[in-house]
């Protein structure tokens, strides 16, 4: 389940490994280990469907224990998990956690995550988008063909 924890087994002649997690706290740690003895230590993939179809865990977590375990956490909570579960290469939890982060955003207009989050005074120029683009292409690749699609659908309904 742990890439990190399997590799570092492998390397090993005896069955115990040494591993460093200085950034990793002792409640991600249980929650890691809570997560990984729940599924045997067998699960390698979340089954979460991308895009994510809707901003409703129920809808997208299919696993109750996933969905359950998930929903006990705060946002600080889960992206602390989620950097845990990176560092442990846990693919499996760590797409459960970025599932569930982009759920909370999803649909969220731009000035209500600002004020969530005590950032009203920043500004967000066009300069920005285009250097957003530019940075990270594979996030507007995604919405303009997802845009195209709607506006195609629109167009067909409307020719009707």
């Amino acid at each position: 389940m742990s890439r990190l924890v399997e590799e570092a087994l492998l390397d090993s002649a005896d069955e115990v490994a040494t591993l460093t997690a200085a950034d990793i706290n002792e409640k991600e740690l249980k929650l890691i280990i809570a997560y990984c003895e729940h599924h045997k230590f067998e699960k390698t993939s979340s089954e979460i469907e991308h895009p994510l179809p809707s901003k409703d865990p129920k809808v997208f977590i299919k696993d109750e224990f996933d969905r359950d375990f998930i929903g006990q956490l705060d946002l600080d909570a889960k992206c602390e998990l989620l950097m845990a579960a990176n560092y442990f290469d846990i693919p499996a939890l760590f797409e459960l956690c970025c599932a569930t982060i982009a759920a909370f955003f999803k649909g969220k207009d731009f000035e209500k995550i600002k004020a969530d989050f005590g950032l009203q005074d920043v500004t967000y120029t066009p300069e920005d988008e285009e250097k957003l683009k530019q940075e990270y292409p594979w996030i507007m690749e995604q919405a303009e063909k997802k845009i195209a699609e709607i506006q195609a659908e629109i167009e067909k309904k409307a020719a009707q």
